[in-house]
C-alpha cells in the first residue's frame, strides 16, 4: 500500500514487479475546478465563473 502524495512507490513496484495498491487519504489531492484549491479561502461555487476561478486557483 503505498500514499498517492508518493508517486516513487508505484515507479519501484514497477520495477520490482510487484503488486501494489494507490491510497487517497485527501480527496482534495484530485484537482477537480468544481471544488476550490485547498490554498485558497473560497466557497464552492458551481457557477461557470466559480469553475474559472478554482482552474485559476490551481
Amino acid at each position: 500500500m503505498v500514499d498517492q502524495a508518493a508517486p516513487e512507490a508505484g515507479f519501484v513496484s514497477d520495477f520490482l514487479s510487484i503488486p501494489f495498491v494507490n491510497l487517497c487519504s485527501v480527496v482534495i489531492l484530485n484537482r477537480n475546478d468544481r471544488v476550490p484549491s485547498l490554498f485558497t479561502s473560497w466557497h464552492y461555487n458551481p457557477s461557470f465563473l466559480g469553475r474559472v476561478r478554482n482552474r485559476i486557483g490551481y
